[in-house]
């Protein structure tokens, strides 16, 4: 999945790489009715917004993008010299600082008082760097093995690492793996691949797909005791974890229509899925943000163009529907504090601001 990253990363391999699934490139092949399958109920937005939008311009491919309460981080590779995290000031709109890492980075985390970012290359192998976002600089490197690590989050104490079939937890004190805890795979045949990590509601969560992008399981650890305390039959292709609980997302008929996805909650104390898998036809997307009255998700629409909606999880309702423009991205993240979507274009090379009327529930 790189050099994207996380579950920002998913969303545009999922979503705009699939778009105009059963055309052939040429005339638009006929579309075929999407599956209504059992405990699948479609939705249907309200009404359609086009929200306003600003653009802050980058020089070099922008990649994983994560809103904090320091700004918003962008990560930035050319591979080369110029590798760099940018972080935006959302005052005003502009890139307040450039730190350079080594390594394209391809996954970023931002908790703990610090952001991590994730990148590799052929002379360093992979890497993780801690920036200090007070000084906008790079505090520790952790080096390891090339085409060894994977997504990372931050949260519970300490910094988390998928590292091949294990999860390393990172002591925050010395920045070195602290123990690796083994990853059980789920009960499909795999290979598994460990694409997706959150942490939030007690708990460590890996998405398990069996293979590259086929629909797979959640894993959760527990932080107390580093164990495997679940893995959650799923079918999922992203996930978020937030105030609200945990979100998943994945295609309604994987064989036919990778472009509908479904959008269902996790019980996190029952460790199941629960309520209809809601559907709207024709979008593709994944969590963006989990609050305690709404959920929000990002993705793109039936013409390839990026999308947003907010869905009330009490009445299963979609509030509100956001299309916001014609772009390939490689990443989004919701910032609450600012009310606000970040999108990460692709090309031409940009951030992208979405202002919303109204902060996050």
């Amino acid at each position: 999945m790189r050099p994207q990253g996380g579950i920002a990363a998913t969303l545009v391999t999922l979503g705009l790489a699939v778009a105009g699934c059963g055309s052939d490139g040429g005339e638009k092949a006929t579309a075929q009715p999407v599956r209504r399958a059992a405990g699948t109920e479609f939705v249907a937005p309200p009404s359609v917004s086009h929200p306003t939008t600003a653009a802050i311009g980058l020089d070099g491919h922008s990649g994983a993008i994560v809103a904090a309460d320091e700004g918003v981080w962008v990560a930035v590779y050319d591979g080369g010299e110029g590798d760099r995290v940018v972080r935006i000031d959302p005052a005003t709109n502009r890139v307040l600082a450039s730190v350079p890492v080594r390594g394209d980075p391809y996954e970023l985390a931002a908790g703990e008082g610090s952001v991590w970012v994730t990148g590799s290359s052929a002379e360093s192998g992979d890497v993780l760097h801690r920036i200090d976002p007070e000084t906008n600089r790079v505090v520790a490197t952790t080096v390891f093995p090339r085409d060894s690590t994977g997504p990372i989050a931050v949260g519970e104490g300490a910094a988390w690492l998928v590292r091949s079939n294990s999860l390393a937890r990172i002591d925050l004190e010395t920045n070195a793996v602290a123990l690796t805890i083994p990853l059980a795979a789920g009960p499909g045949p795999g290979p598994h691949n460990f694409d997706e990590l959150a942490v939030g509601q007690t708990g460590v969560w890996v998405l398990a797909l069996e293979g590259l992008d086929h629909p797979g399981d959640i894993i959760r650890v527990d932080p107390e005791t580093n164990r495997v305390a679940a893995t959650i039959p799923a079918e999922a292709l992203n996930m978020g974890v937030g105030p609200g609980g945990l979100w998943i997302t994945g295609c309604v008929d994987c064989d036919e229509h990778r472009d509908t996805f479904f959008a269902q909650e996790i019980d996190t104390d029952a460790n199941v899925p629960v309520g209809p898998r809601l559907a709207i036809e024709h979008v593709s997307s994944g969590p963006l943000f989990v609050g305690e009255g709404s959920a929000w998700f990002g993705g793109s629409g039936g013409e390839g163009d990026a999308i947003a909606f907010r869905l009330d999880p009490e009445t299963k309702a979609i509030e509100e529907f956001l299309r916001i423009g014609d772009h390939v991205y490689s990443g989004m993240a919701f910032d609450a504090r600012n009310a606000a979507i970040w999108v990460a274009r692709s090309g031409p090379a940009a951030v992208v601001r979405v202002q919303l009327e109204a902060a996050a529930k």
